[in-house]
């Protein structure tokens, strides 16, 4: 049976392996002649970009950026930047699946940011601390 992928799934999946919504066009490009060479049988429409991979990927890019789903930064011919706006809607969404798992959270920070790490106990006692001083007039 043969199945039909569309770029953008290529696009997610690659961000996805990668953890970064920005994608180089130049390693996309040799991915996705790869992804071609491999699935060919069971792709037979994969074969558009099996001989002209750059010029093929970036007209669907092109009309992928018009329906706002990708973003191409720097399109000049040396350095071309995918940015597959799909990867922030994936992971905004994973974090707030988290928050209400975790109500104790208080909004989305990275981990790497220790500003925003308080435990429970911190927050009422700011709260609390807060609080007392403006009673305390």
């Amino acid at each position: 049976m043969a199945t039909t992928t569309s770029i953008i799934v290529l696009l997610k999946f690659f961000a996805g392996r990668q953890n970064n919504a920005a994608i180089d066009f130049g390693e996309f490009t040799e991915y996705l002649k790869r992804y071609s060479e491999h699935h060919l049988e069971e792709q037979p429409s994969l074969v558009n970009y099996m001989t002209d991979t750059a010029n093929v990927l970036f007209k669907e890019l092109e009309k992928l950026s018009a329906n706002h789903q990708v973003l191409i930064l720097s399109p000049t011919a040396e350095k071309k930047i995918i940015i597959v706006i799909a990867f922030f809607i994936e992971k905004f969404s994973q974090r707030y699946k988290e928050i209400l798992a975790q109500p104790m959270t208080p909004f989305p920070h990275s981990k790497k940011n220790s500003v925003g790490n308080y435990n429970a106990q911190n927050r009422s006692g700011t709260f609390k601390r807060t609080f007392d001083k403006r009673n305390s007039f």
